[in-house]
């Protein structure tokens, strides 16, 4: 019989501004049979500190050291992939970002759905996910996989899901990156039933903080790695559906890029509005420019007949029109653009931004 002693992980860098609040989460869950490992991932702060104060207050707790920052530790860790986690008696794994908490029910809640539905993965819903899904759901069958993709909000993270040891020990190395999307749909791939609970149990970032500390990667990895999510994102989504369900109906790769479209378009906006990006070598025009190159790209503004197998259709159609009005707005200057997305729209917006970034791509002088 499986143990329902649970793995609990986070990978945490300069973190001193949050990390008790997830520490303190773990300690708070009303199931106890659990074990709790902390990565301090070359930190520079007290990071390290405060994870040897909790290990002295709870045996449970142990504390991981990485001489220096490596992102692969994010994932790389928890299913084993690099020698850092030792041997652990555990049934079932749960991640948890540095800034991150979990509800004091969420072990003993997410155990006993687990149990009753006879499931190997459990998704839970997360105050970080807006509209999103409202009630509970198993996924059992290639049919209910294919309508995943409108639940792409909670299939994206890795953590607020608890993966049973049987589809940790089968996830492949080559599948699990830095990219969350990218881990969990490994797992899915890998488990055999799974089920979400609509109970939010999941909390992001429940303390105001000034500061990032999920900015595991170094400044250039991090322009790398949201340069390539958009395309990673479309491969990654591709290959589970191929494996999970044996074919990739229109429906399914409508969101897939529907998702990677949203991507680029909070990249866009972060890079104004978070301090993750303050240090970067390249800038907004140089991330630009380089999903501009892309395939991705490329099939992105010529899909037909984009969402029409939607109840909505006109959403990912709007949100389509959005990313390439944000990277006109960036290269161009105006303050406003046209507002409807249909195909005349787009490629006049297609046909601004490569005639400035075949210019240079500097913004005129308003």
């Amino acid at each position: 019989m499986m143990s329902d002693r649970i793995l609990f992980f986070t990978c945490a860098y300069n973190a001193e501004k949050t990390l008790r609040i997830a520490l303190d989460s773990i300690m708070g869950q009303t199931h106890g049979n659990w074990v709790y490992y902390v990565l301090d991932n070359g930190s520079t702060d007290s990071t390290g500190d405060i994870i040897r104060e909790y290990e002295n207050r709870d045996g449970r707790i142990h504390g991981l050291s990485a001489e220096k920052n490596d992102i692969l530790n994010l994932f790389h860790t928890p299913f084993r992939k690099n020698g850092l986690l030792p041997d652990v008696d555990y049934g079932w794994l749960a991640i948890l970002d540095s800034d991150d908490a979990y509800a004091p029910g969420f072990a003993e809640k997410s155990l006993s759905y687990a149990h009753e539905n006879g499931l190997d993965l459990v998704v839970v819903s997360s105050d970080r996910i807006s509209r999103g899904p409202k009630k509970d759901r198993i996924f059992a069958s290639p049919e209910d996989y294919e309508d995943f993709p409108s639940w792409y909000k909670i299939w994206l993270p890795a953590w607020a899901k608890l993966y049973c040891r049987s589809v940790t020990e089968r996830m492949r190395k080559c599948r699990i990156g830095y990219f969350d999307g990218g881990v969990a749909m490994e797992a899915i791939t890998q488990c055999s039933k799974m089920g979400f609970l609509a109970e939010t149990l999941h909390r992001a970032r429940p303390g105001v903080v000034d500061g990032d500390s999920t900015a595991v990667p170094s400044d250039q990895e991090v322009f790398d790695w949201i340069a390539a999510l958009p395309q990673e994102t479309l491969q990654v989504g591709r290959t589970f559906f191929k494996e999970k369900c044996g074919r990739i109906t229109k429906r399914s790769e409508d969101i897939l890029f529907y998702v990677a479209g949203l991507l680029i378009y909070q990249a866009i906006k972060r890079f104004d509005n978070s301090s993750s990006f303050d240090t970067l070598r390249h800038g907004k025009l140089a991330y630009i420019k380089s999903v501009w190159a892309s395939d991705f790209m490329k099939e992105f503004v010529d899909r037909r007949d984009f969402g029409y197998e939607m109840q909505d259709p006109e959403i990912l159609q709007e949100s389509r029109a959005n990313v390439l009005r944000a990277m006109a707005l960036e290269l161009i200057g105006k303050s406003r653009f046209y507002e409807s997305a249909n195909d005349t729209v787009l490629r006049f917006y297609a046909e601004l931004i490569q005639g400035s970034l075949a210019a240079g791509g500097e913004k005129p002088h308003e």
